[in-house]
């Protein structure tokens, strides 16, 4: 079983595999390494990745594209709504208030979730992976997301893998998959130090993000030191901008805008990124942008040169400097303290960002990549460091140990409401009893601020409580978090209920310990909680009954300072979360496996009836190409009515929207009808290649019942005239029956066939190979004469003394 990485993008996505020799990357139904983010419905039926390329652009309003700004976002958001306006599909506001997708599936509009639609395009990168690993589903993945990705977002990818039916290990960041794929083969051949870490900063500027990281590494281990983004930064914002030059001068001219309609606007867009790809390369300084059938028939064309395009995006290119210092900032380190600069992601092969990145870092741009390092490659390091990273955390694989440290992005604070007993409990109500880490969490009263963003993880954190009955805490982003998270007034993460507090255990108020944990995809929840119950010490009666060992033992105990011991009893704990709850993402499951059996019935019907429809047309042609000196007259006037009334039935509704049975059923009585020919015509050809293969084997057998050669000299007269005899008679048969086939026309059913001759060449063979096998007997050894004993030697025994 394999175990795969998946980088889900905004417009593509990469799957990467992990084998014994490395990484590799898996290729789609039509060979490519890169399979499109998109989802198309048409009728009953749903075509995902490379599938839906074809029909995107006429049917737009069925396909959905860059579900990965959407998943796990509020429907009222500013940022959302104008994603949604740059769409051709239709979004609506769900109860829970996400975003739902409106796709017309069996041909009446239906409502998706972002998860459902995600999940089904995950559905499909499992198959392409299990079709390159013989049938069998990955047994495990890894999936990336943004670092910026909110605990909404995160539990979003996670629900959508769960619908696919994915066994995810982690929901792995961008920043840290790169870092992984970089780090992990160089730490192997002992590139970094022991001790000293090297600092390397990553940059990817992907289809709508851009990410700055800075990672410190030291052998068998990385260490996330900061991040920072511009989630609104990335290729396709430098489409954007030459698209409303170029809609913009259309106007003027045409008084009519190609951005207000959603078909106009996808052609413009798609032109617009072609010609930013001519302009990249080094030394172009011009390319053509043309589009036909714009808007109303009116075509575009004109001539986009290279000043102009820098000019264009130079307020973008401004903006690549801020998160570059505010992620040094916060690894507290200068430029010149960088090892080297990594960038990734399809939006750095723009020459004037690679120039404007080498300004601002101050490398030298004499170099190549003008200072920049371009070691890994740009579309397919964040799926190698998934892959990488599920091979760790998978039990099929055994890989060198690699430590993996990541940041927490958005300071996290948990509060509660104060009760009665608060003021029993003082300060352990709000106590921070981390043991994993340093606890210098700010506690305010009834609220304290958990993780912040100099804290790694996966990690958990404790705070103890005094509760006598069941109590809410509450996970949301600290204020603090509010520059870094979306423009989205919804901070909340959830709510976490503890319950189950028994009555008796103790004569005060229970000690109640709550687990709250940053666990490896990101996700913020109280993992357990505890009541911590004192076990009392012995009484001073059973002490005195101890002997003096005993109470010698007991006095320097005393010395020292007791230690509390206490039992732990589990409390229950009820999440209250976003997204989708436990029964929905198994009903959607459910409709996902109910909807990819309809598309393999609706596309096993498709090919039956293509298969059909070929075989009335080949059938046909042969009737008059090779077939034809093997059908009589009448019969071809007969297959050739029956192939006019099949192709007729096809072409109509009943035909049309059969299902596979029938057309099976169909098949095979065509089938039926063209055996008997295509019997003739195979026996035609094949009967005079089976006639001489028994013909040499009988000439060889002959020669052999005649040859007086020495090696066969063995050989009784009995075993030449078997083989002489078998031959003889065998020969005749063949001329018999050839003579019989002779006097039979073409389209008559053959006498002799290619199966009877060469059984007869097994039977030939049968009888000959035992004599022609028939090892020569080895020449008979005398054994030599016993020497004769001579009268001095008789003489000489008698001397000997005998004992």
């Amino acid at each position: 079983m394999s175990v795969i990485g998946i980088d889900y993008g905004n417009v593509e996505c990469v799957i990467a595999q992990a084998k014994r020799g490395g990484i590799d990357i898996i290729l789609n139904e039509n060979s490519n390494r890169k399979n499109p983010a998109m989802v198309c419905v048409a009728g009953k039926q749903r075509y995902i990745g490379e599938a839906a390329v074809s029909m995107a652009r006429t049917q737009y309003k069925n396909t959905a594209t860059d579900v990965k700004r959407l998943i796990g976002r509020k429907y009222a958001a500013k940022d959302v709504q104008e994603e949604i306006a740059m769409y051709g599909f239709k979004c609506v506001e769900l109860p829970n208030g996400l975003v739902g997708i409106v796709l017309n599936y069996n041909d009446t509009p239906t409502t998706f979730t972002c998860e459902q639609v995600v999940g089904m395009f995950l559905n499909k990168m499992q198959s392409i992976a299990a079709v390159a690993n013989d049938g069998v589903n990955p047994a495990y993945c890894v999936l990336s997301c943004p670092g910026y990705f909110t605990d909404m977002q995160r539990r979003g990818m996670l629900n959508a893998a769960k619908i696919a039916g994915m066994n995810c290990l982690r929901l792995m960041n961008e920043h840290t998959a790169v870092a992984l794929s970089y780090g992990i083969y160089k730490s192997l051949r002992n590139l970094f130090h022991e001790t000293e870490p090297e600092h390397v900063m990553f940059i990817d500027i992907g289809h709508s993000g851009y990410t700055v990281s800075v990672v410190a590494f030291v052998k068998g281990k990385l260490q996330v030191k900061s991040v920072a983004y511009d989630r609104f930064l990335g290729g396709r914002n430098f489409d954007q901008v030459i698209a409303k030059d170029v809609a913009e001068k259309f106007q003027a001219k045409y008084k009519k805008n190609p951005l207000a309609d959603a078909k106009s606007r996808i052609k413009l867009l798609g032109a617009c990124e072609k010609a930013k790809k001519n302009l990249s390369p080094q030394g172009v300084n011009s390319t053509t942008l043309a589009v036909e059938c714009l808007v109303d028939e009116i075509d575009y064309n004109a001539k986009l040169n290279l000043e102009e395009f820098e000019t264009l995006i130079a307020p973008l290119l401004d903006r690549l400097e801020a998160p570059i210092v505010k992620a040094l900032a916060d690894a507290g380190i200068t430029k010149d303290k960088l090892s080297c600069v990594e960038i990734v992601g399809g939006g750095v092969r723009v020459a004037s960002v690679k120039r404007r990145l080498s300004d601002i870092l101050g490398l030298d741009k004499e170099k190549p990549n003008m200072g920049l390092s371009t070691t890994l490659n740009a579309d397919e390091a964040v799926a190698r460091g998934c892959a990488l990273q599920c091979a760790i955390l998978s039990p099929l694989f055994k890989v060198k140990d690699f430590s993996i440290a990541d940041i927490v992005n958005f300071p996290v604070r948990v509060s509660w409401e104060k009760s009665a007993t608060d003021a029993a409990a003082g300060d352990d109500a709000g106590d921070n009893d981390d043991e994993a880490t340093e606890s210098n969490s700010a506690a305010d009263g009834n609220s304290v601020l958990i993780f912040t963003r100099k804290d790694d993880f996966p990690k958990v954190k404790r705070i103890t409580f005094r509760r006598a009955e069941e109590f809410t805490i509450d996970a949301a982003y600290d204020d603090s978090a509010i520059e870094y998270l979306p423009p989205s007034p919804f901070q909340s993460i959830g709510k976490f209920t503890v319950s189950g507090i028994p009555n008796g255990e103790t004569d005060e108020v229970p000690r109640i310990r709550v687990q709250v944990k940053h666990d490896i995809h990101g996700l913020v929840e109280v993992s357990s909680s505890q009541m911590m119950v004192e076990v009392k010490e012995e009484s001073k009666e059973e002490e005195a009954k101890e002997g003096e060992e005993g109470k010698e033992a007991e006095e320097k105990k005393e010395e020292a300072p007791k230690k509390k011991k206490f039992r732990k009893i589990e409390l229950k704990v009820t999440p209250s979360v976003g997204g989708l709850s436990g029964v929905e993402v198994t009903k959607a499951t459910e409709e996902e496996l109910a909807m990819a059996q309809q598309d393999r019935v609706i596309e096993e019907t498709a090919n039956k009836r293509n298969e059909l429809e070929t075989f009335v047309y080949d059938l046909r042609n042969h009737l008059s190409e090779k077939y034809s000196d093997f059908v009589a007259p009448n019969d071809r006037d007969d297959i050739e009515n029956k192939l006019n009334e099949m192709e007729d039935w096809l072409y109509s509704d009943e035909g049309f929207d059969s299902i596979k049975s029938v057309y099976q059923s169909k098949l095979d009585s065509l089938k039926q009808l063209s055996a008997p020919i295509d019997v003739r015509h195979v026996e035609h050809s094949e009967r005079p290649v089976a006639v001489n293969e028994l013909k040499a084997v009988i000439e060889e057998y002959k020669r052999l019942a005649n040859t007086t050669e020495e090696i066969y000299s063995h050989w009784t007269d009995e075993d030449r005239n078997t083989l002489r005899s078998t031959a003889t008679a065998i020969e005749g048969w063949l001329f018999e029956q050839l003579n019989a086939q002779a006097e039979k026309s073409l389209t008559d059913a053959p006498v002799l066939t290619a199966a009877m001759i060469r059984s007869k060449v097994v039977e030939l063979r049968a009888t000959g190979l035992p004599i022609i096998t028939k090892p020569k007997p080895l020449p008979k050894v005398e054994p030599p004469a016993a020497p004769t004993a001579t009268e001095e030697d008789t003489k000489e025994g008698e001397k000997m003394d005998l004992d």
